[in-house]
């Protein structure tokens, strides 16, 4: 009997491993900095987290062999050469626009889609749901147009709750009492819960892509759907006046006392205030730490470090000390752990399409819920210039 049914049952399995590798590496990590820690428990850790790798290569090697061998079924089948991935997605959304069933898809369009095997007579069960592997790759693939998916935490888990640090030790000696970690820790408990908040985005295609090859459909739907989620989880992470029940999900977000709830570190120019906020973060964040701001404030940092210099040829990794991203959204830049920013969609997305007669368009939605925790506030700072001197600096 297979170890695994289909497509589906694979990459389960294979998600489920990679979203337990980073808190076993973690895990592992601060036991071998630990000089108190046992050498047992350290090479225990360390076990277990290459275990896990080793698992994932395997399951991964699967994966292609899977492929491989519908690749090659296809291929035999009458009719002429394989369907791509990104053909069978356009053939899914053509249907959809054109108001077919699109449970009754040609057979390899779904095994390329990954819902069920083409030869099994429950094939298209269910509902109209996007395909399991192409909803995971529509919602949890990072989104080149969102600089931020690169950097934090994306899963798609039921009712999630989570541990706020991710790993725990015998010995939590290494959290000073008095530090940021262990009053927010105090204040908000060790788990951090996850709600379902209406997740709906679009994308907009013309008549004329309609009707023309399912390649260009993909390419027209995908791009429009990446470049909606972008606008819509960057207005959340970075929004300043969100509603009350979703603006925890927001890095501005203000507390009962006007007050921003992450701490801001304040400098007489952008450049000097950035050093102090990453000084100032613990040391289990300060390892991981990247930047975002805007690219015009990265600017005014190259003047005030070095205003006679020429260091636009210069990675900005190597100007600033850590990784950076951009984003116009990102009106105050913000340095910290951003694995501790995470986004969670609570079911797989399902879809509806919508005829805009007068402008000749058809609209494919996204529908899905989810939430945005930032699970501890202590792993990041808000960089401030100290007040007037962002004036003084702008009249140079």
């Amino acid at each position: 009997m297979p170890a695994f049914a289909n497509m589906t049952a694979l990459m389960e399995a294979i998600n489920e491993i990679q979203r337990d590798i980073p808190t076993l590496r973690d895990n592992a990590l601060n036991l071998a900095k630990d000089k108190n820690a046992d050498m047992a428990a350290v090479r225990k850790a360390k076990a277990a987290y290459e275990d896990a790798n080793t698992r994932l290569s395997m399951l991964n090697e699967e994966k292609e062999r899977m492929e491989d061998e519908a690749t090659f079924r296809l291929r035999k089948k009458p009719g002429g050469a394989a369907m791509s991935k990104n053909e069978a997605r356009g053939l899914f959304y053509q249907m959809a626009f054109n108001g077919g069933d699109t449970t009754k898809m040609p057979k390899m369009a779904y095994e390329q889609l990954g819902l069920i095997p083409a030869d099994n007579a429950d094939q298209g069960h269910g509902s109209l749901l996007v395909p399991e592997t192409m909803a995971n790759e529509l919602l949890l693939a990072p989104q080149v147009t969102n600089p931020l998916r690169e950097l934090m935490t994306v899963t798609m888990v039921p009712n999630l709750e989570i541990p706020r640090l991710g790993f725990e030790q015998d010995d939590d000696g290494f959290l000073d009492k008095d530090g940021a970690s262990a009053k927010e820790l105090a204040l908000k408990g060790d788990l951090v819960g996850f709600g379902n908040h209406a997740y709906r985005v679009r994308a907009s295609v013309s008549e004329s892509i309609i009707r023309t090859t399912p390649l260009n459909i993909q390419s027209a739907v995908d791009a429009g759907l990446a470049s909606s989620a972008a606008r819509k989880e960057l207005k959340m992470i970075f929004g300043e006046d969100l509603a009350a029940n979703v603006k925890h999900m927001s890095l501005y977000q203000k507390g009962a006392d006007g007050e921003y709830v992450i701490a801001a570190k304040e400098g007489g120019d952008l450049y000097t205030a950035w050093c102090a906020a990453f000084g100032d973060l613990e040391d289990e964040y300060r390892e991981r730490a990247a930047g975002v701001l805007r690219f015009s404030d990265y600017l005014k940092m190259l003047r005030a470090i070095a205003p006679n210099a020429n260091l636009f040829d210069a990675a900005p990794e190597k100007v600033l000390g850590m990784k950076v991203k951009f984003t116009e959204r990102a009106a105050m830049p913000v340095v910290g752990d951003f694995k501790m920013l995470h986004l969670n969609f609570a079911c797989a997305p399902w879809y509806d399409v919508e005829k805009v007669h007068d402008k000749g368009l058809r609209r494919f939605y996204l529908n899905s819920l989810y939430d945005i925790q930032v699970k501890m506030a202590s792993a990041f700072r808000l960089v401030k210039v100290t007040e007037g001197a962002a004036d003084a600096a702008d009249a140079e």
